[in-house]
């Protein structure tokens, strides 16, 4: 990704400078379009709530993360331009050339590699693991994971990557050089993730390191490519075989 550190970011006309500030100014942004991208399918279904409407488990599930990914983070994404009159082009999307296939295949395999690391050291230190609500649910309903499987390449992957990526780790790379940047980013994008995390205080860092850690790599990729589609693959991929292995690991009862 080309260079664009500065000193300062231009907000709504008015000038946010130091790195300190706009870091802050960067997870800020992070927390309100995560909040926002709660809200809105909490808002929709209590909507149905009150109309008397109700939905099938797996239909709900897959509404819930259409609202999320395309319209809660899709919207954040596109407010977020528009307060600072940036062109869509600042998250640097574009066709991929075989460079960034090969990053998007070696990536995929780097992120699974020290996931399994991580959560085998753990299981050999005896640390215990968190589990995601996700997982939880996936427990009753091993369906569900195939859904999310199939959403986490067409959803989850993409949108997140665009507004973690494009634009938190894009406006922190503004003020800071490339490593600083990703290391701030994704320090913001595994702390966010802890409501989300059911389980002791040593099983959740355990799953926050494994996050951290993938997340170093995304932004690291998203460095060296400059092209967000990168990420959007191999953070699909890496959430599509987890859940794939969770769903095999439920239906046959090794889990």
């Amino acid at each position: 990704m080309p260079p664009r550190t500065g000193s300062s970011v231009t907000v709504a006309g008015r000038t946010l400078s130091g790195p300190g500030t706009v870091v802050g100014f960067a997870v800020v942004v992070a927390l309100v379009g995560l909040g926002f991208s709660q809200l809105v399918p909490v808002a929709f279904f209590e909507g149905l709530d009150a109309l008397g409407v109700s939905l099938p488990s797996l239909v709900a599930l897959g509404v819930q993360l259409l609202l999320i990914e395309l319209v809660g983070f899709g919207l954040a994404t596109l407010a977020y331009l528009r307060l600072r009159g940036l062109p869509f082009d600042y998250v640097n999307l574009r066709w991929p050339t075989l460079r960034d296939a090969a990053w998007m295949v070696g990536g995929s395999l780097l992120v699974l590699v020290l996931y399994f690391g991580v959560v085998a050291s753990a299981v050999a230190l005896g640390a215990p693991l968190a589990r995601s609500g996700l997982s939880v649910a996936g427990e009753a309903n091993p369906d569900i994971l195939l859904l999310v499987a199939v959403l986490s390449f067409l959803l989850v992957g993409p949108m997140e990557e665009l507004f973690f990526r494009g634009i938190v780790q894009g406006t922190m790379r503004e003020v800071l050089s490339a490593t600083p940047a990703v290391v701030a980013a994704s320090t913001t994008f595994a702390a966010i993730h802890y409501l989300t995390l059911v389980g002791p205080l040593a099983g959740k860092l355990v799953v926050l390191s494994s996050l951290f850690i993938t997340s170093l790599v995304l932004g690291f990729a998203y460095e060296r490519t400059g092209n967000l589609l990168v990420n959007a693959v191999v953070h699909g991929a890496y959430n599509a075989v987890l859940l794939v292995l969770a769903y095999v690991a439920f239906r046959s009862g090794l889990a």
